[in-house]
């Protein structure tokens, strides 16, 4: 029922730029071309395209994670999968034929309950689009234990927060697997970094993180 109304109030009011206004669509190509990339990254297999501290990239993500603007997702998963076809090019060591497996950050049952809909789980899926045959998505194999957000917590707080926050259900769906971790933002990466330790454990091949922002 509450997608029925989304769909309906996106017909009734069509979308401009949550950016500048203009044209129809969610985030249109001069605004994305003019968003400022992300500074230096502190973990190297964590690769982020914009900087959080621009108010466009901080916009685009709000609207997707908060006013479900599913389309938003279509503008930045062409992007993140070019990212993550470049990591793959530089990187001989993760040139491999079979598929490249995209893990959504787990997010609060909760969450994902007043919102509708898991942002980043529909991300992996807009991705996968871009070749079906590169990418499955495993948004079910890891969830998450704790329910405190990490939103308002200091870098040590977010680090204590994180700590054995997730648990594989699914390591079949991980095992000998290249993983990208797929999520908006990352701050401090400790809930990548903890992904990544549960999806080693869990026997992948190698872990990989593409976010939006940083």
């Amino acid at each position: 029922m509450k997608a029925f109304f989304l769909h309906l109030i996106s017909f009734l009011f069509p979308e401009t730029c949550v950016v500048c206004g203009k044209g129809n669509v969610s985030v249109c190509e001069k605004c994305l071309q003019n968003f400022p990339l992300a500074p230096y990254q502190e973990d190297p297999w964590v690769h982020s395209l914009f900087s959080y501290q621009d108010h466009g990239v901080r916009n685009a993500i709000h609207a997707l994670k908060f006013k479900h603007m599913r389309s938003v997702a279509d503008c930045f998963a062409p992007l993140m999968h070019e990212a993550i076809q470049e990591i793959q090019a530089t990187n001989i060591a993760l040139h491999e034929q079979m598929k490249i497996a995209l893990l959504p950050v787990p997010k609060m049952k909760a969450h994902v309950r007043v919102r509708g809909f898991d942002a980043m789980e529909y991300l992996c899926n807009k991705i996968h689009e871009q070749d079906p045959l590169c990418y499955k998505v495993c948004g079910n194999a890891v969830v998450r234990l704790n329910n405190k957000a990490q939103t308002g917590l200091t870098r040590k707080e977010r680090l204590v927060n994180m700590h054995n926050a997730f648990e594989v259900i699914l390591p079949a769906m991980l095992a000998n697997q290249t993983i990208y971790i797929i999520d908006d933002v990352t701050t401090t990466g400790s809930t990548l970094r903890e992904l990544e330790k549960v999806c080693l454990q869990a026997g992948a091949k190698k872990v990989r993180a593409v976010t939006i922002a940083h």
